[in-house]
């Protein structure tokens, strides 16, 4: 159904497309027979033959290198950006979704690269669905880390290319999504840790970092333009950005709270994994799926950071405040005193038992130091002093700026 519905979209548009090594076979029959994908092959005006670009071929150990191949031919003319037709698209979401995702991923890879052909309005809006509630099987949620992987490969290229919206259109979505390392992973922390839940949970983090970094690009890209830090912004202008506009739609400083709580929360429940325990010295994962926790974990606050970044700049621009004004920082500073008191230290003690005062000061401000930190965004520093001086380690983060 995938090749049909392919070889229909070619032969409306007047596109050949041969498989790699048919460049002598009769054309004519191959326009007939529709026996036919790979290679994009020009236009064809008047009759004139053109000799397939063989640079072009797609093989299966390709698929994960498409996006160096199409900055090589970014400048090349190339057909018109059109969408691609409803068949074409119900095909290609349901390749991606099956036990080999990535004839799906290929498909939509080449589509895009070598025809210009991007999602169209139902793709779009089943992709952003992606970004909240992952792949499915059968109407169950799945967390597979491969298909998580070419899902958001796709996604991202799209978004550089193209002007299509495709994270969340709800600031309900928008919550859940942020909240994704923290709620989805409760109940695998409960209880005994075995080598099965590690897996699921490292799984887990894995879909909630790539989405968390795919909206922070996506807000990266929106406010590229705008942001210098000092200037003043007409606040109509970012009503008009897709995801700018969900976090302005409501309350900016409850926006902003939400989103450095996400950020505190998710350093409290999984910084273990990067730091140890508040009785060990460092983490040593003793397993892959370990380790895929750690490094999972870092980009999860790494994304958060930069989020929580934009957000602090979007308030700045809302309340027409300098950046980096405590004015900013003051919603910020009371979501962390609050998750940081309410937080049972307790948790992050490998033998258990009491927890003197003094270890819980330093635990808090160590927490209070890396979350600073996470504030990574290049245009952040204002933010990350003026936060430092608040929470008392200031001497510690102009060591590192």
């Amino acid at each position: 159904a995938v090749f049909a519905s392919q070889r229909a979209c070619c032969i409306n548009n007047s596109r050949l497309i041969y498989w790699p090594g048919a460049e002598n076979i009769d054309r004519e029959n191959i326009r007939k027979s529709g026996n036919a994908f790979a290679t994009f092959v020009d236009e064809v005006g008047n009759g004139d033959e053109v000799e397939p670009d063989m640079d072009n071929r797609l093989s299966q150990d390709s698929f994960l290198d498409m996006e160096d191949d199409d900055d090589q031919t970014t400048n090349q003319v190339g057909p018109p950006i059109s969408d691609m037709n409803s068949a074409l698209a119900n095909s290609c979401w349901r390749s991606l979704n099956c036990t080999e995702p990535h004839n799906g991923f290929g498909i939509l890879m080449h589509l895009q690269s070598t025809l210009n052909v991007f999602p169209n309005q139902h793709l779009a809006k089943s992709l952003s669905r992606f970004t909240v509630c992952g792949l499915e099987s059968e109407g169950v949620r799945v967390r597979e880390p491969y298909k998580t992987e070419l899902a958001f490969r796709y996604m991202e290229r799209t978004m550089e290319k193209t002007s299509h919206h495709l994270c969340p259109s709800t600031f309900d979505d928008l919550k859940c999504l942020l909240e994704l390392p923290v709620c989805e992973t409760i109940d695998l922390q409960n209880g005994t840790i075995s080598s099965m839940k590690t897996r699921r949970l490292a799984s887990t983090l894995q879909f909630s970092s790539r989405t968390l970094s795919f909206l922070a690009k996506a807000l990266s890209l929106e406010l590229e333009d705008t942001i210098d830090g000092h200037a003043l912004v007409e606040v109509e202008d970012l009503n008009g950005m897709p995801i700018a506009s969900l976090f302005l739609r409501n309350q900016i400083r409850e926006s902003l709270k939400l989103v450095a709580r996400s950020a505190i929360r998710c350093l409290l429940q999984h910084g273990h994994w990067l730091y140890g325990l508040v009785d060990e010295d460092s983490r040593i994962c003793k397993s892959l799926d370990e380790q895929q926790c750690a490094s999972e974990t870092r980009r999860c606050l790494e994304a958060l950071g930069e989020i929580v970044s934009y957000a602090a700049w979007l308030y700045r621009a809302k309340e027409e405040v300098p950046f980096g004004h405590a004015d900013c920082c003051f919603p910020i500073l009371d979501v962390v005193n609050a998750e940081l008191s309410g937080f049972d230290l307790s948790t992050m003690l490998s033998s258990g038992g009491r927890v003197s005062v003094k270890v819980r000061t330093n635990f808090e401000k160590l927490i209070k130091l890396r979350f600073v930190l996470s504030l990574n965004a290049e245009f952040a520093e204002d933010l990350q002093i003026q936060l430092s001086k608040m929470f008392g380690v200031y001497d510690e983060v102009s060591a590192v700026l």
